[in-house]
């Protein structure tokens, strides 16, 4: 998991507020807001060899949220 790759000084994550604040209450993580990073798109990734209908009813899902709210689907 990335949080323990983090905490053992690893690698470093760039992180969203909601997944961050879930870390907050640790002390073997350093939390350093980043204020001028641009906006990134995020989306679900997996390996296509893997893919089952579970995966693909998430990647459908969300797709379905995106173009609601008026965001292509990549």
């Amino acid at each position: 998991m990335a949080t323990a790759a983090v905490a053992r000084g690893h690698i470093v994550h760039p992180s969203v507020d909601a997944f961050t604040a879930q870390l907050a209450h640790r002390d073997d993580i350093a939390l350093i807001p980043i204020h001028d990073l641009s906006a990134m798109p995020i989306g679900p990734i997996w390996a296509t060899a893997r893919e089952n209908a579970r995966i693909r009813a998430l990647a459908d899902t969300a797709a379905t949220f995106a173009a609601a709210r008026g965001r292509p689907a990549s």
